[in-house]
């Protein structure tokens, strides 16, 4: 598993995003042909969280953007970019949904029987992606972004798990294991994850 770079350079946040189609209907999509569909983008409600967010997180306009390349999570970037006066978003697919296999479509009830099965340390199988990848791709990123920027403030936009994830690897807890002890965020939250 990838570890966080030793010294943060830059200050991070952390959002995910606001409250989307698939949220509203109670249904899984983490396919990547799926999740960037306008279609799966956020509802009336999300925006307006999004809009809320935005007026209300003190982020500055030389704020530099990354997003998971997901419609809901790029609309809620972008919210916030027009509302603060910061560049466009930048795409990342390493900020994309952790991929729920076969789960796809099927009730979002059906989460708490993977997050169990990731607390055990086991595969949920499937073809669901495991946490500590998730991780991994998210931290190729951030080591990414210590390589291009110092001093800069960064909000990554992304979903659930890989928040979650991005959280204990900085923590130094292991992200399927422990990741029960950082409290999950609620749509369209915007939380301090630090600088070293």
């Amino acid at each position: 598993m990838r570890k966080m770079p030793s010294k943060l350079q830059n200050d991070y946040y952390l959002m995910r995003h606001a409250l989307s189609i698939p949220n509203e209907r109670g249904i899984i999509i983490s396919w990547p042909e799926n999740g960037k569909s306008l279609v799966n983008g956020l509802c009336k409600e999300g925006i307006s969280q999004a809009q809320m967010a935005a007026k209300n997180c003190g982020l500055g306009s030389e704020t530099i953007i990354y997003s998971s390349d997901f419609s809901s999570a790029m609309q809620t970037a972008q919210i916030i970019a027009d509302t603060i006066g910061a560049a466009n978003p930048i795409a990342s697919t390493e900020l994309g949904e952790r991929n729920f296999g076969e789960l796809e479509f099927e009730s979002d009830k059906k989460y708490a029987n993977v997050w169990h099965v990731d607390s055990t340390g086991r595969e949920y199988g499937h073809g669901v992606e495991n946490l500590v990848n998730v991780a991994n791709r998210a931290i190729r990123l951030i080591e990414g972004i210590e390589n291009l920027h110092r001093n800069k403030t960064i909000l990554l936009v992304s979903h659930g798990d890989n928040l979650q994830a991005i959280q204990a690897v900085y923590q130094k807890i292991h992200p399927a294991l422990d990741c029960t002890k950082i409290p999950f965020m609620a749509n369209a939250e915007i939380r301090y994850l630090g600088h070293d």
